[in-house]
């Protein structure tokens, strides 16, 4: 994904760890570490039809996801998470499929000693768009935009490769989700923020990681 200018005398850190809820996988990124990682089964509701030629299939799929989030040995975070992917598949004829979908993340982020300094990662997306949606605790909100953009290139990915994390038009972070990974920060975040920023961070490198199973649920056309 692109760096912003403003992020290149910032903190860079590469990902280790993707798939962190497979056995022997820890999520890591500079001195932070997801731990206790738990998910559920992905729960599905299926349904297809015909209505005046037109063939429909819509599924709906359901999963959570949860862990804390480790800087050394202290906790800094408790997050829970939930995703929602909504497919319909439209064929209105012999070589014509019209796939749709939409997908959600809401995410909740708590101090493993106290419940009541929180902030919320709300994310969705509609067919070909990345998904956006923002940051937001203790009277402060961010930005958060996907994007499928690659650095030095004008083409495009075709799924996300990153987000960003902005305040009005001053990039705070990017969270590259390609390969391994890379998370990035700017100068200067007060700690507060920052620890918001890496725990939205990690929280987004697991769904991407899910969305690669996901993908592959999309109902029978």
């Amino acid at each position: 994904m692109p760096v912003p200018d403003e992020l290149l005398p910032g903190t860079t850190m590469p990902v280790s760890g993707r798939q962190g809820f497979l056995p022997g996988r820890h999520l890591r990124f500079g001195p932070f570490e997801a731990r206790d990682m738990d998910r559920s089964w992905t729960r599905a509701r299926e349904r297809s039809g015909d209505d005046s030629g037109r063939r429909t299939a819509e599924g709906r799929y359901r999963q959570r996801y949860a862990f804390r989030l480790h800087e050394g040995e202290r906790a800094i975070w408790h997050v829970q998470c939930q995703t929602d992917v909504q497919a319909v598949a439209v064929q209105a004829g012999a070589n014509e499929t019209d796939l749709r979908r939409v997908v959600s993340l809401e995410c909740l982020l708590t101090r493993p000693d106290s419940a009541e300094v929180s902030w919320r990662l709300a994310l969705d997306a509609m067919g070909e768009r990345p998904p956006t949606g923002q940051l937001a605790g203790g009277g402060r909100r961010f930005l958060v935009e996907g994007t499928e953009a690659l650095q030095g290139t004008p083409f495009t990915f075709g799924r996300p490769s990153g987000y960003f994390i902005l305040e009005g038009l001053r990039a705070l972070a990017t969270i590259e989700v390609l390969g391994d990974g890379v998370v990035r920060l700017g100068l200067g975040l007060p700690a507060v923020e920052r620890d918001a920023i890496v725990g939205a961070a990690t929280a987004l490198l697991l769904f991407d990681d899910l969305q690669h199973a996901t993908e592959q649920l999309a109902p029978d056309s």
